[in-house]
């Protein structure tokens, strides 16, 4: 069983319920889609998993260009704005809890880092997904006027309509969510 999502900037009842879309264990395996809805029979959950990034300083370009094109595809350019730009932040957190003071990736069992980003289309909106593979909890920081770092989770905290982190018992590291609606 997957724990609830352990830390959140929201009331405990509306994390359960953004819960309910992250069931699945590992970023990489799909739920069965639930029944049609609505009058285009749609069958939520729109499940779209990139593969595994390097955590690098180029896998934020990529996550923003998954997520452009993935809801083009799913006809919801409506949240691309808010969608890339949470996206981005989420993937830089994901990297720099995956580096080390001078910025040099910290190798998982003799392994470059890798960084899974998942975009989950619901009935009521769309959660965006970003695992890492480090065990390191977001904070979110308030950076002083000229501060060149310590915005990104501010920017989740403000634009997403929930957001939280979770573990699950099959991935080494943390999934951080946030979900947009419309």
């Amino acid at each position: 069983m997957i724990p609830q999502p352990s830390h959140g900037t929201t009331p405990q009842s509306s994390i359960v319920r953004a819960d309910t879309v992250l069931r699945t264990a590992h970023p990489v395996r799909r739920p069965e889609p639930s029944p049609s809805v609505g009058p285009a029979a749609v069958r939520y959950p729109l499940i779209s998993t990139m593969p595994a990034l390097g955590a690098l300083a180029t896998a934020p370009g990529s996550a923003r260009g998954h997520v452009r094109a993935t809801l083009a595809r799913w006809g919801l350019s409506a949240f691309e704005d808010a969608a890339e730009l949470l996206m981005s932040e989420m993937v830089t957190n994901a990297i720099e809890a995956s580096t080390d003071g001078h910025g040099h990736p910290v190798y998982v069992g003799g392994r470059l880092p890798v960084v899974i980003v998942r975009l989950v289309a619901t009935g009521h909106g769309l959660v965006l997904e970003v695992w890492d593979m480090m065990p390191a909890t977001p904070v979110v920081q308030h950076a002083a006027t000229y501060d060149e770092h310590g915005r990104g989770m501010f920017l989740v905290e403000t634009l997403a309509y929930q957001w939280g982190w979770k573990t699950a018992p099959d991935w080494p590291g943390k999934c951080v969510w946030a979900e947009l609606r419309p």
